[in-house]
């Protein structure tokens, strides 16, 4: 039986065909137990070692090719069986409530934490919060952002309102600016006009990029959407950051509407 081999980058003038040595060996007399005796030789071929290291090549090649490929076999099959969408783009862009879990909402207002009330007394005092020494006196101006966000959500029906800002001091302990914020309102009682339904915190934000961000994210995880409009009720000097910088990084797109309800710096 002859073993015909074929590699399309061999060199065939390299190739040694041993026709002496088969010749030989076919008239030269074998004993009995010698199993090498065979009537016919077949013709041998030597490869130089050049041409076995691009034979391995290439047979690694074809071996890394095939596993690929049944990896993204196995993806495809997994990923059909069990509906996962892998595209980005489905994402829903506009509200898709359908009266489940979702709340009816399109109209983010979000109030970035600057302080952290106590928890006593009504907030006008700065003893009634934990502040730097650049914010005293502005107590009532955090006041006065809540009672403005809460006055927006009054005039839409399809608006949440979220306090945001984390545990930013340590001698706050485990209080978060967003949770005073809510404790605060609900002292004052900015709440009762309001269900469990409206009014929302988002406890992890450490600067007005993440006030924004994960905001954006509260709001998905609470409406199933991307918030069509939203409104920041913060400070004036923060316009130009929420409005440009921010909205640029984070590629909200032009008609997303970004307000700004800013109030005077202290």
């Amino acid at each position: 039986m002859i073993v015909m081999f074929w590699y399309r980058e061999t060199n065939w003038s390299l190739l040694r065909l041993n026709w002496i040595a088969v010749w030989r060996k076919t008239l030269t007399p074998r004993s009995r137990n010698d199993h090498s005796t065979y009537p016919f030789m077949p013709l041998s071929f030597s490869f130089p070692s050049k041409t076995y290291q691009q034979l391995s090549v290439f047979t690694n090649r074809w071996r890394i090719s095939i596993i690929a490929f049944a990896f993204i076999l196995l993806l495809w099959i997994f990923s059909s069986n069990f509906n996962l969408d892998l595209s980005s783009d489905k994402i829903p862009k506009y509200s898709n409530y359908d009266g489940g879990d979702f709340i009816r909402a399109s109209h983010m207002i979000m109030v970035p934490g600057h302080a952290i009330f106590k928890g006593t007394g009504d907030g006008i005092s700065d003893s009634d919060w934990i502040l730097q020494p650049f914010q005293y006196g502005q107590g009532p101006t955090f006041i006065q952002h809540i009672e403005s966000s809460l006055d927006l959500a009054l005039q839409d029906s399809e608006s949440l309102v979220i306090f945001s800002g984390g545990q930013s001091r340590k001698d706050a302990g485990m209080r978060s600016e967003s949770q005073s914020y809510w404790e605060l309102a609900k002292t004052r009682g900015l709440l009762d006009k309001f269900n469990k339904t409206s009014v929302f915190i988002e406890e992890f934000a450490r600067d007005s990029f993440e006030n924004l961000l994960f905001s954006v994210c509260r709001f998905y995880e609470l409406a199933g959407s991307f918030p069509t409009k939203i409104t920041v009720v913060g400070l004036d000097f923060k316009r130009s950051r929420f409005q440009n910088q921010h909205r640029k990084a984070l590629m909200i797109p032009q008609d997303r509407q970004i307000l700004l309800c800013c109030q005077p710096d202290m």
